[in-house]
């Protein structure tokens, strides 16, 4: 692949040996480079087809900071959870965490615990790595996230199961399935354990459906 511009030192516009352009993301993939120099494979971590992602544009105005995290957040969660990013996701995630920050440098905060409960019985598996994500995040970033964080990051990773589902689809059923749940414990006058497994299929199935 041979550098075409820069949008960052972290992210870089390259073309391969059948001219389709790319935009790739690495540390330093385009530090120093000049247009025709070669790019060092080694260091892409993420590629993109530029023709087919509309919020490339915006990595170019992300601190190269943001771009690291995001990547080692990615690398992270795809082998916690075992699943893959696309394109979209990815630069969703990265554009989230980029609005994220400057609101945790800001000091505003958006909880709702009612909601983190509930997303975290619902999804126990997705809560996990946002955890795992928030550590990332002030580690690499030294600067502390909200817990309200680790709702929205949540849906994020519920989303990678489900190419076609938005983020305000994940959330609209998240309250659907608060809500049958809430209706059978009422039916049945009985407080379902959600520790167990059967609570764990039947979160699943409701999903699923």
């Amino acid at each position: 692949m041979k550098f075409v511009r820069n949008y960052n030192n972290n992210a870089a516009l390259v073309v391969d040996d059948h001219h389709v352009e790319w935009v790739v993301v690495g540390k330093g993939i385009g530090f120093g480079k000049k247009t025709g120099d070669l790019v060092d494979a080694s260091k892409i971590t993420q590629r993109f087809k530029s023709e087919n992602t509309a919020n490339i544009d915006n990595l170019g105005e992300y601190d190269k900071s943001i771009i690291d995290v995001t990547s080692d957040i990615v690398n992270d969660v795809e082998s916690f959870l075992k699943v893959k990013f696309n394109d979209y996701q990815y630069l969703i995630l990265a554009d989230h965490i980029n609005f994220a920050y400057e609101r945790a440098k800001e000091h505003i905060e958006f909880t709702d615990r009612a909601v983190n409960w509930e997303v975290k019985k619902l999804f126990p598996k997705e809560y996990q790595a946002s955890l795992r994500a928030i550590k990332i995040i002030d580690k690499d970033l030294k600067v502390n996230f909200t817990k309200d964080e680790l709702v929205f990051l949540t849906y994020h990773f519920v989303n990678l199961e489900n190419e076609k589902e938005s983020l305000q689809d994940t959330i609209q059923v998240s309250k659907i399935i608060s809500d049958i749940i809430n209706i059978i414990q009422i039916s049945y006058h009985k407080t379902l354990d959600d520790e167990s497994f059967s609570y764990s299929r039947l979160v699943s199935h409701l999903r699923y459906f």
